[in-house]
This record gives C-alpha cells, structure tokens and sequence, in this order.
C-alpha cells in the first residue's frame, strides 16, 4: 500500500495521540515498563502491517523521546529504608509487603519497589518514583500509609528517607 503524504502525516499524529494517551494512562493507573513498550509495540506493528515503516520508526523515536524525558522530570525519587528490631524480621517484611499493591495502583505511582538486603534479612528498602510532590502527599495521607505506622510500631529501629535527582 502506497501512502500519500497526508496519509503518512495522519498516522504519524495518530501515533504520536497513541503514545501521550499510554502516557496519560501510565500516570492515571501506573502502568509501568514493562507494560508501556509492549503497547507501543502494538501501534508500531499495525503501522507496518499497512506499509507505514517509515511512519512507525518516527513513532517509535518519539516514543522514546517522550519516555526519556518522562523519566528525567518525574520527580520525586526516594528511597526508604527500614531496620527491623531482632526477632521482627517476619513482622515487619509482611507489613511492607502488604504496601505494595496498593502503593503501585495510586494515581501518579511510576514506581514502588520493596527490597529485602541478602546479607542483613533486618534491613528493608523501599525505592520510590512518583510523577509528582501532589503524587508523593497524596500517598503519604492514604489508608494503608497511615495504618503503616500503626504495624511497625516497636518494630523498627530507625527509618531513613532519601529523596534523589536524576542527573541522566
């Protein structure tokens, strides 16, 4: 199938309409990465089934560009980490587990990643990116953040919040 310019230009803005819209719905109900580039996948092969390589590869780089710059002015990074008193090992590892679900479907959660480290099963961090500080105060007041406090109670030894820029 042969493409007339303005064809070309009409599915080149279709695609560009696809991609913000997988951005919106990322933001809206935390879509993550690996969900995103199969769904661009998607676009980009119906392009190619009708002959739009050429449109497809410039939907493709501007699915990139706009997910690079999605991820540099997504703010903010943070990690948290918590000390589990001894014997609260299992206690606490439960509690931040069961953040996790819910955390990640929280309007504006880019990312919400519980880590156990290998050699102290006491230490727990969180790593967090959120696509705005409205994000981030909003997850602060949910339910489950505040019932949070209330479960590691004398469980916890210290917690250490460290919020990040990205630099590249």
């Amino acid at each position: 199938m042969d493409l007339t310019d303005d064809n070309a230009k009409l599915l080149l803005a279709l695609g560009k309409a696809q991609v913000d819209a997988m951005f919106h719905r990322q933001e809206d109900y935390a879509v993550d990465d690996s969900e995103f580039l199969p769904l661009v996948e998607v676009v980009l092969n119906a392009f190619e089934a009708v002959g739009a390589q050429d449109v497809a590869e410039q939907v493709w780089e501007y699915a990139f560009d706009s997910y690079d710059k999605d991820c540099k002015e997504a703010e903010p990074r943070s990690t948290t980490a918590e000390k589990a008193k001894p014997g609260q090992e299992g206690a606490v590892k439960e509690a931040l587990m069961e953040m996790v679900e819910p955390t990640r479907k929280e309007k504006g959660c880019l990312a919400y990643n519980l880590h156990q480290s290998k050699s102290d099963k006491a230490q727990f961090i969180f790593y967090e990116q959120w696509a705005s500080q409205a994000a981030l105060d909003a997850h602060m007041k949910s339910p489950h953040m505040k019932a949070l406090g209330d479960k590691l109670k004398d469980k916890t030894e210290k917690v250490d919040i460290v919020y990040y820029e990205l630099l590249k």
